[in-house]
């Protein structure tokens, strides 16, 4: 039902924040959202693929139809969503959800991953 929905065009709200994809939403601190009908919130987070989300702080959604949240995470694969901090990002489309538990940004690792064959580890 159209009379309940809310149309919007690249909509920026916050410091240093910009939504720049057609139908995209950048809101919070420094915040980007590149990718077609993406939304970025937070501080430092991008999105960047297709339909992505980013929240949380300095997290990147570059895959598209991603979702990313935490801190210092990467959805750099379509269809992924990744949680938690730090993780070792696929590049590969291997998994479908992550979770990442890493220490920094030269120390990341998954503590639990789900991948495209439905194998949890």
């Amino acid at each position: 039902d159209a009379s309940y929905s809310l149309g919007m065009g690249a909509v920026s709200l916050g410091i240093h924040s910009k939504a720049s994809g057609h139908s995209s939403h950048a809101e919070g601190s420094a915040t980007e959202a590149s990718g077609n009908n993406s939304h970025a919130e937070g501080s430092g987070t991008e999105a960047s693929g297709e339909n992505s989300h980013a929240e949380g702080y300095t997290t990147i959604a570059s895959g598209n139809n991603s979702h990313v949240e935490g801190a210092w995470t990467v959805a750099s694969s379509n269809y992924q969503h990744v949680q938690g901090k730090y993780n070792a990002e696929d590049t590969k489309s291997k998994y479908a959800h992550i979770v990442g538990w890493g220490s920094s940004d030269t120390d990341r690792k998954n503590i639990h991953t789900l991948d495209t064959d439905g194998n949890a580890w």
